[in-house]
């Protein structure tokens, strides 16, 4: 039975026409007012079954009352990021509608990864899932829990090759490439890499020959910046292209600060950016 008729027969009076249109309108304008979010969610796993667990999040995140039309990328196998990370890694991605808060997604986002038996004992170590909340649409986010665009996500192999599939063509906030375009970037051969900042260049030469002798296919050219780094807070910084096209400070957000410089967080960067990636 329909609202107006049942209220009808408790009280037939004109006032429940008036009630149950206000009510209907305050309805209209609350659903006009939830406005939804796409947001993209790096996935990643190497501990236990990590495809099984990867569709178990997916289809967990679906159900949400506050999230539709989810879909998810192809699988991916990646070299694992850091010296503790353990086993090649699984990856994929999703993007989905939300009306979800960034903060309180991000709340949903760790819950999942929890109850798949997530722990951070070990920073980059070996994890059930990780979920990472790269994009809320065209919103930037800056706190100490929370960034967003992702902070490192445009020079990671495995997380471009999964969003490449799903979003192609967005063109992430600060940035003036697309999704694709970047993922490009990363496979452009020789890999350009310029630096500068305070660090020793000619140590910094000795991390990317010994890490391109493990490889030969990753052919890195190390280039000085054609133009004086800026004076900041750093003491390394990388800008991954060719300088006969553009100068490092033509694009900050293609520019990487490394505030504390080791040969591990080189090592670590160029793995995630010139390290193997397959789709499976």
């Amino acid at each position: 039975m329909k609202l107006r008729a049942f209220l009808h027969r408790l009280s037939p009076t004109p006032a429940i026409d008036v009630v149950i249109d206000v009510a209907q309108l305050i309805r209209s304008n609350l659903n006009r007012r939830l406005v939804m979010i796409q947001a993209a969610v790096a996935i990643g796993g190497n501990l236990g079954d990590v495809p099984a667990t990867i569709a178990a999040a997916c289809e967990e995140l679906a159900r949400h009352e506050s999230i539709s039309d989810l879909h998810c990328s192809h699988l991916f196998r990646s070299t694992p990021m850091g010296s503790a990370a353990g086993d090649p890694f699984w990856n994929a991605a999703c993007v989905f509608a939300t009306s979800l808060d960034p903060y309180v997604l991000l709340a949903e986002l760790q819950r999942v990864e929890n109850s798949a038996g997530r722990t951070r004992a070990v920073r980059w170590g070996p994890r059930t899932l990780d979920l990472d909340l790269i994009l809320y649409g065209d919103k930037i986010v800056e706190s100490e829990t929370l960034t967003v665009p992702h902070p490192h996500f445009w020079y990671r192999r495995f997380v471009l090759g999964p969003l490449a599939e799903l979003i192609p063509n967005v063109v992430p906030p600060r940035f003036s490439l697309s999704i694709l375009e970047l993922a490009a970037r990363l496979r452009q051969r020789p890999f350009r890499l310029q630096i500068g900042g305070e660090c020793d260049i000619a140590d910094v030469r000795g991390v990317v020959d010994r890490f391109v002798a493990e490889d030969r296919s990753k052919e890195i050219k190390v280039e000085l910046p054609s133009r004086a780094e800026p004076a900041r807070a750093a003491s390394l910084a990388l800008w991954f292209g060719d300088s006969r096209q553009q100068a490092p400070t033509d694009d900050e957000s293609l520019l990487l600060r490394c505030a504390e410089y080791t040969p591990q967080v080189l090592t670590d960067v160029l793995a995630a950016a010139v390290g193997k990636i397959e789709r499976t």
